[in-house]
């Protein structure tokens, strides 16, 4: 049996036997940086790095919500309390893809 699945404390796949969490973040909107004294409004982060915990901070806040924003702006908190501010830029990209659809003229018609 297969030990591959979600991690109960990150939520990243893989074989948790192997599996070791990234280090905790905590992030907030830049504008909320002034309420950020009070602890329920920081929201936990895995990540290797501070970028990377304002990449997935603003990735998760654009899913959660029916709006897309091209521009955020967030605070990182270290777990030993350090700071940093990010942007984060955003692009779509679109994918587009193609069905076949049932051929609908006549046989003689189709070549030219």
């Amino acid at each position: 049996m297969s030990d591959f699945g979600r991690c109960p404390k990150c939520g990243q796949h893989g074989f948790l036997s192997r599996h070791m969490c990234k280090p905790v973040w905590y992030a907030v909107p830049l504008d909320w940086l002034d309420k950020a004294d009070e602890r329920e409004l920081w929201q936990k982060v895995y990540a290797h790095t501070a970028e990377e915990a304002a990449e997935l901070y603003a990735e998760n806040d654009d899913c959660s919500s029916a709006e897309f924003t091209e521009s955020q702006y967030v605070a990182i908190r270290s777990a030993n309390g350090e700071v940093h501010q990010f942007e984060v830029n955003g692009e779509l990209d679109p994918i587009y893809t193609a069905s076949l659809l049932e051929e609908c003229w006549p046989e003689e018609d189709r070549d030219g």
